[in-house]
Protein backbone atom coordinates (compact mmCIF):
# COMPACT_ATOMS: atom_id res chain seq x y z
CA UNK A 1 0.00 0.00 0.00
CA UNK A 2 1.49 3.66 -1.00
CA UNK A 3 1.44 6.45 0.98
CA UNK A 4 -1.53 8.26 -0.36
CA UNK A 5 -3.53 4.97 -0.09
CA UNK A 6 -2.73 4.15 3.58
CA UNK A 7 -4.00 8.16 4.19
CA UNK A 8 -7.13 7.76 2.35
CA UNK A 9 -7.84 4.14 4.32
CA UNK A 10 -7.60 5.86 7.84
CA UNK A 11 -9.12 8.94 6.57
CA UNK A 12 -12.51 6.47 6.52
CA UNK A 13 -12.64 6.97 9.91
CA UNK A 14 -10.38 9.69 10.96
CA UNK A 15 -10.47 13.07 10.19
CA UNK A 16 -8.23 13.82 6.78
CA UNK A 17 -5.73 15.90 8.61
CA UNK A 18 -5.10 13.42 11.38
CA UNK A 19 -4.75 10.37 8.98
CA UNK A 20 -2.50 12.64 6.72
CA UNK A 21 -0.41 13.71 9.95
CA UNK A 22 -0.06 10.27 11.08
CA UNK A 23 0.66 9.01 8.11
CA UNK A 24 3.62 11.68 7.82
CA UNK A 25 4.85 11.30 10.94
CA UNK A 26 5.34 7.39 10.47
CA UNK A 27 7.16 7.98 7.54
CA UNK A 28 9.32 10.25 9.28
CA UNK A 29 10.05 8.17 11.87
CA UNK A 30 11.02 5.26 9.14
CA UNK A 31 13.30 7.91 7.59
CA UNK A 32 14.68 8.81 10.68
CA UNK A 33 15.75 4.99 11.43
CA UNK A 34 17.03 4.41 7.42
CA UNK A 35 19.61 7.56 7.56
CA UNK A 36 19.80 7.30 11.95
CA UNK A 37 18.95 10.49 12.64
CA UNK A 38 19.09 10.48 16.43
CA UNK A 39 17.22 13.00 18.45
CA UNK A 40 14.35 14.44 16.93
CA UNK A 41 10.30 14.70 18.76
CA UNK A 42 8.69 13.51 15.42
CA UNK A 43 7.61 10.28 17.95
CA UNK A 44 5.88 12.31 20.31
CA UNK A 45 4.24 14.09 17.39
CA UNK A 46 2.99 10.57 16.57
CA UNK A 47 2.03 9.69 19.69
CA UNK A 48 0.35 12.63 19.96
CA UNK A 49 -1.69 12.37 16.75
CA UNK A 50 -2.81 8.46 18.03
CA UNK A 51 -4.46 9.86 21.30
CA UNK A 52 -6.37 12.74 18.52
CA UNK A 53 -7.24 9.86 16.54
CA UNK A 54 -7.89 7.34 20.04
CA UNK A 55 -10.12 10.35 21.21
CA UNK A 56 -11.78 10.71 17.85
CA UNK A 57 -12.93 7.17 17.52
CA UNK A 58 -14.01 7.41 21.27
CA UNK A 59 -16.17 10.51 21.60
CA UNK A 60 -16.25 11.93 17.72
CA UNK A 61 -14.33 15.10 18.68
CA UNK A 62 -10.78 15.23 19.60
CA UNK A 63 -8.20 18.08 22.20
CA UNK A 64 -5.88 20.05 19.56
CA UNK A 65 -3.48 19.75 22.00
CA UNK A 66 -4.05 16.39 24.66
CA UNK A 67 -3.00 15.50 27.45
CA UNK A 68 -1.40 12.58 26.08
CA UNK A 69 0.44 10.66 29.02
CA UNK A 70 -2.90 11.15 31.25
CA UNK A 71 -5.16 9.95 28.30
CA UNK A 72 -3.31 6.85 27.87
CA UNK A 73 -2.74 6.37 31.66
CA UNK A 74 -6.85 6.43 32.11
CA UNK A 75 -7.95 4.94 28.80
CA UNK A 76 -7.87 1.04 29.33
CA UNK A 77 -9.82 1.59 32.84
CA UNK A 78 -12.37 3.68 31.17
CA UNK A 79 -15.80 2.45 29.91
CA UNK A 80 -15.69 3.07 26.31
CA UNK A 81 -16.69 1.27 22.82
CA UNK A 82 -13.03 1.27 21.28
CA UNK A 83 -11.61 -2.44 20.89
CA UNK A 84 -9.09 -3.86 23.18
CA UNK A 85 -6.69 -3.73 20.34
CA UNK A 86 -6.84 0.10 20.25
CA UNK A 87 -8.46 0.98 24.22
CA UNK A 88 -5.46 -1.31 25.43
CA UNK A 89 -2.80 -2.28 23.27
CA UNK A 90 -2.22 0.10 21.37
CA UNK A 91 -2.87 2.76 24.28
CA UNK A 92 0.17 0.83 26.14
CA UNK A 93 2.48 0.62 23.01
CA UNK A 94 1.88 4.96 22.41
CA UNK A 95 2.61 5.60 26.23
CA UNK A 96 6.13 3.04 26.22
CA UNK A 97 6.78 5.21 23.00
CA UNK A 98 5.63 8.58 24.79
CA UNK A 99 8.02 7.71 27.24
CA UNK A 100 11.30 7.33 25.55
CA UNK A 101 10.97 10.02 23.52
CA UNK A 102 10.38 12.07 27.25
CA UNK A 103 13.07 10.36 29.15
CA UNK A 104 16.07 9.33 26.12
CA UNK A 105 17.11 13.05 25.13
CA UNK A 106 15.18 12.94 22.15
CA UNK A 107 12.93 16.22 23.28
CA UNK A 108 13.73 16.69 26.92
CA UNK A 109 17.36 16.52 28.99
CA UNK A 110 17.66 12.74 29.94
CA UNK A 111 19.98 10.30 31.42
CA UNK A 112 20.48 8.35 28.46
CA UNK A 113 21.10 9.53 24.64
CA UNK A 114 19.04 8.29 21.98
CA UNK A 115 20.31 5.03 20.21
CA UNK A 116 19.77 3.41 17.41
CA UNK A 117 17.84 0.69 19.62
CA UNK A 118 15.40 3.08 20.69
CA UNK A 119 14.90 4.62 17.58
CA UNK A 120 13.86 1.18 15.88
CA UNK A 121 11.76 0.13 18.84
CA UNK A 122 9.96 3.78 18.36
CA UNK A 123 9.52 2.48 14.45
CA UNK A 124 8.27 -0.53 15.32
CA UNK A 125 5.81 1.03 17.69
CA UNK A 126 4.49 3.11 15.29
CA UNK A 127 4.49 0.52 12.42
CA UNK A 128 2.66 -1.98 14.73
CA UNK A 129 0.32 1.03 15.91
CA UNK A 130 -0.25 1.68 12.41
CA UNK A 131 -1.32 -1.96 11.33
CA UNK A 132 -3.78 -2.14 14.25
CA UNK A 133 -5.99 0.98 12.58
CA UNK A 134 -5.67 -0.54 9.54
CA UNK A 135 -6.93 -3.60 10.60
CA UNK A 136 -9.86 -2.12 12.78
CA UNK A 137 -10.87 0.12 9.67
CA UNK A 138 -10.27 -2.80 7.12
CA UNK A 139 -11.34 -5.26 8.59
CA UNK A 140 -8.76 -7.54 7.72
CA UNK A 141 -6.26 -9.77 10.19
CA UNK A 142 -3.47 -8.44 11.56
CA UNK A 143 -1.47 -10.31 9.36
CA UNK A 144 -3.17 -8.79 6.46
CA UNK A 145 -2.65 -5.37 7.75
CA UNK A 146 0.57 -5.53 8.32
CA UNK A 147 1.61 -6.64 5.05
CA UNK A 148 -0.53 -3.41 3.90
CA UNK A 149 1.60 -0.60 6.13
CA UNK A 150 4.96 0.24 4.73
CA UNK A 151 7.54 -1.81 6.96
CA UNK A 152 10.83 -0.78 4.87
CA UNK A 153 12.59 1.65 6.17
CA UNK A 154 14.32 2.65 2.55
CA UNK A 155 13.81 1.85 -0.52
CA UNK A 156 17.13 0.34 -0.51
CA UNK A 157 15.92 -2.39 2.04
CA UNK A 158 12.94 -2.73 0.56
CA UNK A 159 11.89 -6.12 -1.44
CA UNK A 160 7.79 -5.34 -1.71
CA UNK A 161 6.59 -3.76 -4.23
CA UNK A 162 3.93 -2.15 -1.88
CA UNK A 163 6.83 0.01 -0.14
CA UNK A 164 7.35 3.90 -0.97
Amino acid sequence: MDIKSLEALLASRLPTQLATDLVAQFVQIRQDVASQTLGRSSPGKFVETVVQALQHLERGSFDRQPNVDNYLKNLESRATALPDGLRICAARVARAMYTLRNKRNILHKGEVDPNDFDLRFLLSGAQWITAELVREFSGTTMQQAGMLVPTCISSRTCFRASCS
